[in-house]
């Protein structure tokens, strides 16, 4: 019977390790990131980022609002160390409004400031990594657009 009870305790010792290793995923290795986006030199007044999982990666997708230039991701909305596109977005306002009734996908109410080469995938690229501070800057320009 002392054989039994030693061996039950030893699997049971080990499982819970298994399972208490497995628990924390990569949910719980998320990672702070924060940065700068700059259009032609000058802080973006305001826009969105967003980070997506680099194809063939997996991960969580998170964005923030970009306000004078800055963006701040906190580690408990951050993202698990890996590979990201970077989507970038803002609009001017011009306090018109567009009606778009005839436009089935509605298309946007004001003009672009960041050219759409900055949305589309595969421009920008981050990668945020385990230790460390991730800390991203991207410096865009309206040239080439």
């Amino acid at each position: 019977m002392q054989k039994t009870s030693t061996w039950f305790n030893r699997t049971a010792a080990c499982l819970l390790v298994a399972v208490t290793a497995g628990c924390g995923g990569r949910g719980d290795s998320r990672q702070a990131v924060r940065g700068t986006v700059t259009l032609d030199g000058q802080p973006l007044a305001e826009g969105t980022i967003s980070f997506r999982p680099a194809p063939g990666t997996s991960g969580n997708t998170a964005g923030r609002a970009i306000h004078k230039g800055r963006f701040e991701l906190p580690a408990e909305r951050g993202l698990p160390p890996g590979e990201y596109i970077v989507q970038i977005q803002s609009y001017e306002r011009t306090g018109r409004t567009v009606d778009t009734t005839d436009d089935p996908l509605g298309g946007p109410a004001a003009p672009e400031r960041v050219p759409i080469r900055f949305r589309q995938t595969g421009q920008l690229k981050a990668t945020v990594a385990a230790d460390g501070e991730n800390v991203f800057d991207f410096p865009l320009t309206r040239a080439g657009h």
